[in-house]
């Protein structure tokens, strides 16, 4: 499969780091574009296009820990809102509740592969070169440790800079009927007055086959694929995770001239909060 992969330019505490490509043909990058850190304090406003990536994918590794651990799911439920629904990225992955929430939010952030639908190895650990780094091959502990050699999605400081990225753009998580089952939908603000977006669709229960068998046996399913988002999902009580903005405290973006809230909810788009 095609893989894209888009460079910016990274400034983490003076350091130049250098893109890391997938080397595997069953990962579906999609909408993973390469989110990095500009500086510690830097105030230039992200583009649109990297602000809707930052978007789509930060919503898609909450969605992903909703699914793979109930402590996280109940965490993210605990913190929203009881009216509106939302919760900031920087109380959720605030370390001082003792929760592990934020160590495993860097975990999916550096390995998870959005749209995966392909083929791991079950002997990876021995075999690190015949498997991709994701999903995760046990339920029951997701978030393993990684071979040493096998290739992660972003390394350390790329991963710590998306991170800086979430907290100093002030982004916040609403999240629609949590208490349903099922697949999750997630899905970044689109940044426009549009009431659809391409997010994604985790697949709750993925369907596996197995193939191989010794040192190359592998296991094969679709854990996620790219979906429409819109009103619909919300109507039918399906888990929708939605990642925007919060812009209580000034809009910066040249971009943004319109509700910021009224994607998936029911206030008027042409209606700015405060104007």
């Amino acid at each position: 499969m095609k893989k894209e992969f888009y460079p910016f330019i990274l400034i983490l505490f003076m350091i130049s780091c250098e893109t890391e490509e997938l080397n595997n043909d069953n990962q579906v990058v999609g909408k993973e574009v390469l989110i990095l850190k500009r500086g510690g304090n830097n105030t230039a406003v992200l583009s649109l296009s990297d602000h809707k990536d930052l978007l789509a994918r930060n919503s898609f590794i909450v969605g992903e820990m909703m699914r793979l651990d109930a402590n996280h799911r109940q965490h993210v439920i605990n913190s929203l809102d009881p009216v509106t629904q939302v919760v900031s990225m920087q109380t959720l992955l605030n370390t001082s509740s003792g929760s592990s929430f934020y160590d495993h939010y860097l975990f999916i952030a550096r390995y998870a592969s959005m749209n995966f639908d392909g083929c791991t190895s079950l002997n990876r650990d021995i075999n690190p070169e015949g498997g991709n780094p994701w999903p995760p091959l046990n339920p029951r502990t997701p978030f393993d440790p990684r071979p040493s050699s096998t290739n992660p999605t972003f390394t350390v400081l790329e991963t710590l800079a998306f991170i800086n990225e979430i907290l100093n753009n002030n982004i916040e998580i609403v999240v629609y009927n949590p208490l349903s089952t099922g697949n999750i939908y997630t899905v970044g603000h689109p940044l426009n007055v549009q009431n659809t977006n391409l997010g994604c669709m985790i697949i709750d229960s993925p369907s596996l086959k197995y193939v191989g068998n010794g040192i190359d046996l592998n296991v094969c399913g679709k854990y996620s694929e790219p979906a429409s988002v819109n009103a619909s999902n919300r109507a039918a009580n399906q888990v929708v995770v939605l990642s925007r903005p919060n812009l209580s405290k000034g809009n910066r973006y040249p971009y943004i001239n319109f509700n910021i809230t009224s994607y998936l909810d029911n206030s008027p788009p042409d209606e700015i909060p405060g104007f």
